[in-house]
């Protein structure tokens, strides 16, 4: 609640004018905006410091990719590079998921 006093002039007469107030809508609703606006910084600064890491992880990962064609094309295939295609190709699908 919220209680307004003050002095009016009523007829030629000095008088005192209160008013009352129910503020508990306002109050729920500037509730509401902090409690959305708080989850929206923490979830911008979530994303923020989950993908960078995910970034230099995927740029290492497209790295090891033009390694691995490399010693594609040089070497033949190896059941080594097999391994290490199927391991980069399940970081890479769990990076896409996560990001």
């Amino acid at each position: 609640m919220q209680n307004i006093v003050q002095p009016i002039t009523w007829e030629g007469e000095s008088s005192t004018l209160m008013s009352i107030r129910d503020i508990t809508q306002d109050k729920k609703r500037i509730e509401v905006k902090l409690i959305n606006y708080l989850r929206n910084m923490m979830f911008k600064s979530f994303t923020h410091e989950i993908r960078t890491p995910f970034n230099t992880i995927r740029a290492f990962l497209d790295l090891a990719k033009g390694i691995i064609k490399t010693l594609k094309s040089k070497y033949g295939l190896t059941i080594e590079i097999k391994k290490i295609e199927k391991y980069i190709f399940s970081l890479e699908y769990a990076g896409i998921v996560i990001l």
